[in-house]
């Protein structure tokens, strides 16, 4: 018999957060859906962000903090620690909207076989002058073949696919998530899109302000897994001319420029009022 609440683990990896973690915290412990088991792996903050997560531990299933290798070791250690059929993961940063977790368990109970399931996001700028709605693709299995198009914040994946195929490749700094992904998509492992809002991501994460490092990654992942060098290596050279000019517009707050960017190269990006 299916389980309809299943246990859904929700891993943070956290360091020197102590400006957001807080809001990061309560977007969790807020949510409708009542079987969540949530896991802070903290990378030895020094900033304030170790107070804050003790101010919640009691909700907290399992924190700690302690020197890691980057994301994606704080990431594999939060998933030796879960023991939900479900794990997510969301940036110290970024927030969930409160019904975001019940909406992604719903589309799991009505399709068990998906291995993971995605839907859409908010972007915010830090002093709020822009948001952006980031619809998932549900052209993703082809289209991943080149670079990221599902938002990672509302992805949420079978604990077993962790077992069954490893965890999160060391070699990689930024574009972690895109590597496991495609390495489920390559192994025949269907996804299954929620049109539903998630969460909010801050823009300005890791992965925008390093994108050069990004999409290079991005680059050889997508090698890895079959994509022609050449074409690879141009599209890498093409995103980052265009990031390049995205960011001066942002710099510049070119709103109007911003939004008609977004329009005709991302057909999946819309700007809000």
């Amino acid at each position: 018999m299916l389980n309809q609440n299943p246990k859904v683990s929700v891993i943070t990896a956290s360091y020197n957060s102590g400006t957001t973690i807080e809001k990061t915290i309560k977007s969790v412990l807020a949510q409708t859906y009542p079987n969540i088991e949530y896991i802070i792996i903290d990378g030895g903050s020094t900033d304030g962000t170790i107070e804050i997560i003790k101010k919640y531990q009691d909700k907290i299933a399992f924190w700690s903090s302690e020197p890691d290798r980057g994301i994606a070791d704080a990431w594999n250690k939060g998933i030796a620690k879960a023991t939900g059929e479900y794990v997510a993961f969301i940036g110290a940063d970024d927030t969930y909207e409160v019904d975001g977790i019940e909406k992604v368990v719903m589309k799991f109970n009505s399709e068990p076989e998906a291995g993971f399931v995605f839907g859409n996001v908010y972007l915010n700028a830090p002093d709020n002058n822009l948001r952006i709605a980031w619809y998932g693709d549900r052209n993703y299995s082809i289209n991943m073949k080149s670079k990221m198009t599902i938002p990672h914040l509302s992805v949420f994946v079978k604990r077993e696919l962790f077992e069954q195929f490893g965890l999160f490749d060391l070699n990689y700094r930024i574009a972690i998530d895109y590597e496991f992904l495609l390495r489920l998509i390559n192994q025949n492992i269907q996804g299954s899109y929620v049109d539903a809002f998630i969460g909010n991501m801050l823009i300005g994460g890791v992965s925008t302000n390093r994108y050069f490092r990004s999409y290079w990654e991005t680059m050889k992942i997508s090698i890895k897994y079959g994509k022609n060098p050449l074409i690879s290596y141009l599209l890498f050279v093409l995103r980052v001319v265009k990031t390049s000019l995205r960011k001066l517009f942002e710099h510049f707050k070119l709103n109007r420029i911003i939004k008609w960017y977004h329009s005709f190269f991302n057909k999946r990006f819309k700007h809000l009022p």
